[in-house]
């Protein structure tokens, strides 16, 4: 068997090792031609019955084509699939345009916990304060999007872990 293309270079990138395995080399072939979930959505959703094909392959390659869609997705839950339901319905009401920057886009993680996930950020310098802090930690839950600005003299690595260190211990720590 001679390789060529995608195969190939999929092939030549493995270490040695993994070279020689034939149960690896096969999986990881096989993974670089697998469609992203885009085209499983719509191979799934544009699926017609052909002439030849009885009811019951039609619903076995309609369910398979959705299973794909799924796995390459990443769904384990049924909060999962109806996420993905939901967000398929969205982007079928906005205009082509933005459904295609939104898919360009690294995809944000729902956050459903409170503080599990926390957005921080620091500003300054800026004008002194009267106790003279000069620069702000801000924090925001991703859940709820609580903020919190935490005053401080400076941007040192001291300064931020005792700001985060009393944060935390109010709010727990996130995952």
């Amino acid at each position: 068997c001679k390789l060529s293309g995608r195969a190939l270079e999929v092939l030549s990138a493995l270490p040695v090792t993994d070279s020689l395995d034939y149960d690896r080399v096969k999986a990881v072939i096989l993974q670089a031609y697998e469609l992203i979930p885009e085209a499983y959505r719509q191979k799934f959703r544009q699926a017609k019955k052909s002439a030849g094909q009885t009811h019951v392959e039609f619903a076995r390659e309609i369910s398979m084509l959705f299973d794909k869609w799924c796995s390459s997705t990443k769904i384990k839950t049924l909060s999962d699939l109806r996420e993905l339901i939901l967000l398929e319905d969205f982007k079928r009401k906005l205009p082509e345009r933005l459904v295609t920057y939104l898919n360009e886009q690294k995809p944000i993680p729902v956050v459903n916990t409170p503080f599990d996930h926390v957005i921080l950020d620091c500003v300054g310098p800026l004008p002194p304060s009267r106790t003279g802090k000069r620069f702000l930690l801000t924090l925001m839950c991703s859940a709820t999007r609580f903020p919190e600005a935490i005053p401080l003299n400076s941007i040192t690595t001291r300064s931020i872990i005792r700001a985060l260190t009393h944060f935390f211990s109010i709010f727990g720590l996130p995952k």
